[in-house]
């Protein structure tokens, strides 16, 4: 019996991409994001029922060994490395078919040229840097390098993309950033004969810039179920959260007033009180920012965190919910009766990404899929 574990609706993230895809409507492709472990749900088992239900999907990975990783699993799926590879490791994304994102010549020859010792063409997409400032080329260096590309055998230009700095914060400036892209992409038209895919949009970029969808979107949070704060009035897909994170009551105690609680003694309690410590902590990856903050759902009734989220333990108050005893479930992520805790809230309350709350859980926290066909 494990001390804390998550379930994950494998179907609800089906139906999440199937919404998605009606959102944005054909021809519009939806890329299926999986890295980090398909944010913390596992990669393979997503992987494999999105490419059943839908065939045509394309998968984003961040690592070669993630593209690998799902290679493994899906020999005919196409899939693509969003971050840059070294040139040491052209041959094995030529080999298993990965397509690589390029930001540089030498990864482009060091691609063509393993794909010439294969004896095939790789396709490859390029990306622009239209503000991010992390990867790829400006636009004034890119008519070059597609020059470069064009002469180049054993490569060819199937796509452009770019990345979104703020698309939660400035859909405008989203925009502007798509129409860049555009741009370029008539460009590598012009000068390789080819019109390249083009993609740009994340999850906020789909949802509150639709302009800058273009030829693909890359939903990685909204294929989970998690979505972004939107602005006052806006209409978001009806989406399901696919993920539910529980633990274990492990000990039931009741302490006097004025008891202090965990590390730091950064609560006393005001009243007498039953006190319930939890089998998970910041060692699972559950968010030690959540001390004093967070809370959980014990038998349909909320349980507030005391004190500070442990490495491997959390000590909620159950004063209020009678008959609580060692064994029982407590709801960190997810529904219990009427209540809801959603990771995208528990992310605006401590300040940080919608991402973090998923992707963060450890391996310590076993996976347990549901709603697989």
């Amino acid at each position: 019996m494990p001390r804390a574990w998550a379930e994950v609706d494998v179907g609800a993230i089906v139906r999440n991409y199937r919404r998605l895809k009606e959102m944005v409507g054909p021809p519009t492709a939806v890329m299926a994001v999986v890295k980090a472990d398909a944010y913390g749900h596992g990669a393979e088992v997503v992987a494999r029922a999105l490419h059943k239900a839908e065939p045509d999907a394309w998968f984003g990975v961040a690592t070669v060994v993630e593209a690998l990783t799902i290679r493994g699993s899906l020999p005919e799926a196409r899939i693509l490395l969003l971050s840059p590879s070294l040139a040491g490791e052209a041959e094995a994304l030529v080999e298993a078919r990965i397509t690589p994102v390029v930001s540089s010549l030498d990864v482009i020859d060091a691609i063509a040229a393993a794909a010439r010792r294969i004896g095939t063409e790789a396709a490859i997409h390029v990306e622009v840097d239209t503000g991010m400032g992390r990867c790829g080329l400006l636009p004034g260096e890119l008519a070059a390098v597609l020059e470069h590309i064009a002469h180049t055998d054993g490569i060819r230009l199937e796509g452009l993309m770019t990345h979104f700095p703020d698309a939660e914060n400035d859909p405008e400036r989203s925009v502007a950033q798509a129409q860049v892209l555009v741009e370029c992409g008539r460009r590598a038209a012009a000068i390789t004969g080819a019109t390249p895919m083009l993609h740009a949009a994340n999850t906020a970029g789909a949802l509150f810039s639709p302009a800058s969808c273009l030829d693909m979107i890359r939903p990685g949070m909204a294929l989970y179920g998690l979505l972004p704060l939107a602005p006052r009035g806006m209409r978001v897909p009806s989406l399901e959260p696919a993920l539910t994170l529980k633990a274990r009551v492990l000990l039931v105690r009741e302490l006097p007033a004025g008891h202090p609680i965990s590390y730091g003694s950064t609560t006393t309690l005001r009243r007498r009180s039953m006190v319930a410590t939890l089998g998970i902590g910041y060692g699972d990856g559950y968010p030690r920012t959540l001390s004093n903050r967070g809370g959980t759902i014990i038998g349909g009734c909320y349980a507030p965190i005391l004190g500070r989220v442990c490495m491997d333990l959390t000590v909620v108050d159950v004063t209020d919910i009678p008959g609580v005893r060692a064994g029982d479930t407590a709801t960190l992520v997810g529904s219990d009766g009427s209540l809801q805790i959603r990771a995208d809230e528990l992310a605006r309350l401590i300040g940080t990404t919608e991402h973090e709350i998923t992707t963060c859980l450890s391996a310590r926290v076993p996976r347990r899929h549901i709603g697989v066909c």
